[in-house]
């Protein structure tokens, strides 16, 4: 879909059109629930998150004149309900926060606006609070203390495969981002 395309179906959209509700759903559901649920690891809620977001956007169709891409808008709403089931008690520890400078590595690319950048830090940081225990651990002793695989290994008693393992799938995770975005 073109720019002109998206921007008529967004008007649309703000003046009441089930059809193009519709449309936005069926192409965008799934990637949100898979969004929600690679941060969240819960199927369930990321199914009512998902649903919860297109609810807010079908009773705040009348605010939508002004966004130019539905994509960026949606996200947003998603970040933002994912924000709120954190806050409502689920807290990421501060130690486990991804730095700004390890997001180019880990997400494979460049981010060129400051607003892109905390977006998907801040997503990053909800992803690692969101990993299986060991792989969160074994990601945290690398990353923000600096631990090789093999000190990693003997300190929490796992073969260096598994710790290899277990970094691999972390940074699997954090790259699946930026493919989301």
């Amino acid at each position: 879909m073109n720019g002109n395309q998206e921007a008529e179906y967004i008007q649309r959209l703000s003046g009441g059109s089930y059809e193009v509700f519709d449309y936005f759903y069926l192409k965008y559901a799934p990637l949100v629930e898979a969004f929600a649920c690679a941060l969240l690891k819960d199927k369930s809620l990321s199914e009512d998150i998902c649903q919860e977001v297109f609810l807010r956007i079908w009773q705040r169709r009348r605010s939508l004149r002004g966004v130019m891409s539905f994509k960026s808008f949606l996200f947003t709403i998603v970040k933002h309900s994912i924000y709120d089931y954190y806050a409502r008690g689920h807290v990421i520890p501060h130690e486990q926060n991804i730095q700004p400078e390890d997001l180019p590595e880990l997400l494979g690319g460049d981010l060129a606006r400051e607003e892109d950048l905390r977006d998907v830090l801040s997503l990053a940081n909800l992803t690692v609070a969101a990993m299986p225990e060991q792989r969160k651990k074994v990601f945290l002793m690398h990353r923000r203390m600096g631990m090789n695989y093999q000190e990693i290994a003997a300190k929490t008693g796992l073969s260096v495969k598994t710790v290899e393992y277990h970094m691999s799938k972390a940074l699997s995770q954090l790259k699946s981002l930026g493919t989301l975005l």
